[in-house]
């Protein structure tokens, strides 16, 4: 994960939003304000309902990783790191990164796999 990515999941929805407060600020336009808000509504509706899902069921447990470590809306101060991201991804389902080194020391049929086959992965 590069750039803007690292410090919020939705940097672009983001932007749009901060754009229409700004203008609805340098205006004085209670109607501007209204409609940031109605295209929050909506943005938040579209992330919730198709795109996490889409993206969860494209990149599975990478995603997962991903969305555990970078906040939705907020922005993040510190950005998240590819070692945030693995270590979301261990806690949560118990499997080691498949290039972690300490694997070639486990007899294969103990070490947990984290990819199936067809799984796409998200480079960090």
């Amino acid at each position: 994960m590069h750039g803007l990515y690292r410090y919020t999941r939705n940097p672009m929805y983001n932007g749009v939003l901060l754009i229409l407060v700004g203008e609805a600020w340098v205006f004085a336009s209670l109607a501007l304000l209204t409609y940031a808000a109605v295209v929050f509504i909506a943005f938040h509706l579209f992330v919730v309902l198709y795109e996490e899902p889409a993206l969860e069921a494209r990149f599975r447990d990478s995603y997962v990783a991903y969305r555990r470590s970078a906040p939705r809306w907020v922005l993040r101060l510190m950005p998240t790191t590819p070692e945030r991201s693995i270590s979301a991804l261990r806690r949560q389902t118990g499997c080691l990164d498949m290039t972690d080194t300490s694997l070639l020391s486990l007899p294969l049929r103990q070490a947990p796999a984290c990819l199936r086959p067809g799984d796409h992965v998200i480079t960090m």
